[in-house]
């Protein structure tokens, strides 16, 4: 068969019970890369059967873009069978006959050669991957050659170059055993497959071990721009038909945010949906990265360009603190003045608050946001009970009107200051699912496809007024609502994996720059 592209299985990266994988997609300048692909984990004892669409990454190199897609791993003593679909097939993981993923508890990510699929769905599988990995606890090898020659990082790039040859094995042939770098610390653990070097004559090495020199691969170095930050130790395992074995950390690294320049200053209009990024819940080192210079949280963009509440005084004192807080900036309209007087980098924008609540019309052409978690708490909201309400629910073309109107004045006014002002609209769908500890759903969430639908009506606009804004699409990650996240369970409190993707695209579009320090690296042979 001739395969219009080619998949092959990068990485994989561990975090508790969360599997990782990050594949990439080859294909030739004239033939199309498939935008609709699903990962499947299967157990091959039991019914937990997952399906994950992979998600694009923005930037293609060459006829290169990697994809990722994430399984909640219910039982790690378990053996797996991974395949990928598209269209109407399915397509096992190897350039074999398919790949069993033994998952034992552990965190160290090594490779593993292919078995026989399922038989029940042999011969529906077309091999599309190259090479997988397992889950696995390693033992060291005390007893073997082993040196680092090379340890070095430039512009991102970890370049690396070793022997590593435990006791008893052979390694003459290409083939014959396979190296990986790790990287790990507490949260998680990175695995990168190095390439083979033929290297007979160095050390009077026999030539049973000509193949045992390991380096980075095509010695173009790896890229570590895209993992997470933190302190790493470093490894090398080894695998071959007999041992799967550890150099044992023989070095570590540092990933950080360079913060020599003043990071940026970003102003949030919208809900928690944008807040939660700059919460050190979710995201601990945020504030090393970015300042909040100001905020409108839950307020309706009609409201926000509105003139300020001018009716009766409302008693807010029967609502908790951060409900008054909110409240209150909503009926004065002090984002507005914030926001100018700040001067942000940036202006993030989620459409949560539009599509959720409206506005009720207070006095002719005067708004506030009809945000019935706040003010509709409130004793006082009784008192606007007789004006009008406008939403996307009860009134969507008057609604559509008025926003589209409050977009070009917000527009307007940014662009009428000295220093320019970037937007950035952070693209979601809202989550229909949440999922029990083995990965399987648990709950539909019902509202999900109305606010789907009305997401997409404000966006349209949204486009339309500010056609160069920012667009961080993370539809990809918001499938599924965290049953247990600290704001309760809803249908845009998602699973970590979307903070941790915002973060991401957030730094790249702030242009921050990161390093990669070697801390220690040991030069050492047996």
């Amino acid at each position: 068969m001739t395969k219009p592209f080619t998949l092959k299985l990068q990485k994989m990266e561990s975090k508790e019970n969360r599997l990782q994988c990050f594949i990439a997609v080859h294909n030739s300048p004239n033939e199309e890369i498939p935008r609709e692909l699903s990962l499947v984990l299967r157990a091959l004892d039991g019914d937990f059967n997952q399906h994950v669409p992979l998600v694009f990454d923005e930037a293609e190199q060459g006829y290169i873009t990697v994809q990722k897609a994430g399984f909640c791993v219910p039982d790690m003593s378990n053996r797996y069978w991974m395949s990928v679909i598209w269209g109407e097939q399915e397509h096992s993981v190897c350039a074999e006959a398919g790949t069993i993923l033994r998952l034992r508890q552990g965190k160290t990510l090594v490779q593993v050669t292919a078995t026989s699929p399922p038989n029940d769905r042999s011969e529906n599988l077309i091999p599309v991957l190259i090479q997988s990995y397992l889950v696995a606890d390693l033992q060291s090898s005390p007893h073997s050659i082993f040196s680092v020659d090379i340890f070095a990082v430039e512009e991102q790039r970890l370049y690396i170059r070793g022997r590593f040859a435990p006791l008893g094995t052979i390694i003459k042939h290409w083939g014959q055993a396979s190296y990986l770098l790790v990287l790990e610390n507490d949260q998680r653990t990175i695995c990168f497959g190095l390439g083979l070097d033929h290297r007979p004559d160095e050390n009077l090495l026999p030539l049973s071990l000509c193949k045992s020199y390991f380096s980075d691969i095509h010695r173009k170095g790896i890229d570590l721009s895209g993992i997470p930050e933190g302190f790493y130790t470093a490894s090398i395992v080894i695998i071959n038909q007999d041992v799967a074995l550890s150099s044992g950390i023989f070095g570590s690294l540092c990933v950080s945010t360079i913060s020599d320049n003043r990071p940026p200053k970003v102003s949030i209009l919208g809900s928690c949906i944008i807040r939660d990024i700059f919460n050190s819940r979710f995201v601990p080192d945020w504030k090393s990265r970015s300042e909040v210079s100001s905020e409108s949280f839950q307020q309706s963009i009609v409201s926000i360009t509105s003139t300020p509440y001018s009716g009766e005084k409302l008693d807010l004192s029967d609502l908790d603190g951060l409900a008054i807080r909110y409240t209150r900036a909503d009926l004065e309209k002090t984002y507005l003045q914030d926001l100018q007087n700040t001067n942000p980098d940036w202006v993030l924008i989620d459409l949560f608050s539009d599509a959720r609540f409206g506005v009720i019309e207070t006095a002719p052409g005067e708004y506030i946001t009809d945000n019935t978690w706040k003010i509709g708490q409130s004793a006082s909201y009784q008192k606007l009970g007789q004006k009008s309400v406008i939403s996307m629910k009860n009134n969507p073309d008057k609604y559509i009107e008025l926003f589209r109107e409050s977009l070009t004045t917000l527009k307007k006014i940014l662009s009428s200051k000295k220093n320019p002002v970037n937007f950035a609209y952070v693209k979601v769908d809202a989550a229909s699912y949440t999922r029990d500890r083995l990965g399987q759903v648990e709950e539909k969430i019902s509202i999900a496809d109305g606010l789907n639908e009305t997401f997409a009506k404000l966006e349209k606009v949204l486009l339309e007024v500010i056609p160069d804004i920012e667009v961080l699409d993370l539809r990809g990650y918001t499938k599924w609502g965290n049953k247990d996240h600290p704001w309760s369970s809803y249908v845009v409190h998602y699973e970590q994996d979307f903070y941790d993707a915002l973060d991401a695209k957030l730094r790249k579009i702030f242009e921050l720059p990161r390093q990669v320090k070697i801390i220690s690296g040991e030069v050492s042979s047996t």
